[in-house]
């Protein structure tokens, strides 16, 4: 690999690694305040669950890379939470 090519994948893992961190707060307003629920897109979190889902079988199968499938799965569970606890919000009337 180039160090060019090391640099990206550097940057690729650590953005993606911090971006689990960053659904955080997300997810605790909506565990916390039943209304929250109420402006959250369940079909974008929907999506983005979908899409780090594809990447993890993509790293798994095409790239052979764990560490990258175990990034978006760590992503597709962030993402998975956000749209499971709307749902249940917006159930009970939030």
């Amino acid at each position: 690999m180039t160090m060019l090519e090391t640099l990206v994948a550097g940057i690729f893992s650590i953005t993606n690694a911090f971006r689990i961190v960053a659904y955080i707060p997300q997810i605790l307003r909506i565990a916390r305040e039943p209304l929250a629920a109420h402006g959250v897109a369940s079909s974008t979190w929907l999506m983005f669950f979908a899409s780090h889902i594809a990447t993890v079988a993509y790293a798994a199968i095409i790239v052979r890379d764990a560490a990258m499938a175990i990034v978006f799965l760590g992503n597709a569970t962030a993402c998975g939470l956000i749209v499971g606890l709307t749902i249940w919000r917006k159930q009970q009337g939030g």
